[in-house]
């Protein structure tokens, strides 16, 4: 009878164990992929580092690295196939770069041209102010003079009447 239950016993915990191993395995792969899960991008970081030049665009640096990409999966330069396609495709790329550029420099112009056009309104807006201070300035000027000419006005005319009266006395 212990024979029997020996091997029971057994079965048991060899099915216990095979529990705790697929548990324990699934455990170390899920560290193990948590500290290397970010190898491939890190990898991208340094290879994207390599090709950087200076004052390289961003669609330039993509485009590289879609090139690197294609070359490492077919194995190296050795194995990238020049088809009449690919000769196309550089081709109208070729045609595509001479568009944008041509786009580009065209948005430059209409952005210096906005820039200009901004730039002439201020100057009108600033010199209308200062037209309307030195008019608001002549216009107190002349209310002035105006004033003046007026207080001068009354005072010879109080002398005149004052020069009147002696007359009369006098007559």
């Amino acid at each position: 009878m212990l024979p029997f239950m020996a091997r029971d016993l057994f079965k048991a915990i060899s099915a216990l164990l095979a529990r705790i191993q697929k548990s324990v395995e699934s455990v170390c792969k899920t560290v193990l992929v948590l500290s290397h899960g970010q190898a491939q991008v890190e990898r991208g970081f340094s290879q994207n580092r390599e090709l950087s030049v200076t004052n390289l665009s961003e669609k330039a640096l993509i485009a590289k690295r879609a090139i690197v990409d294609h070359v490492t999966s077919v194995g190296g330069l050795e194995n990238v196939v020049i088809s009449k396609g690919l000769k196309m495709a550089a081709s109208s790329a070729r045609q595509a770069y001479h568009l944008y550029l041509e786009e580009e420099e065209e948005k430059k112009k209409r952005k210096d041209q906005k820039r200009q056009r901004e730039e002439d309104m201020e100057e009108v807006e600033r010199l209308a102010a200062k037209k309307k201070r030195k008019v608001e300035k002549e216009i107190r000027r002349l209310e002035d003079n105006a004033d003046r000419m007026l207080d001068e006005a009354e005072i010879h005319a109080s002398q005149l009447s004052g020069t009147g009266k002696c007359l009369e006395k006098i007559c």
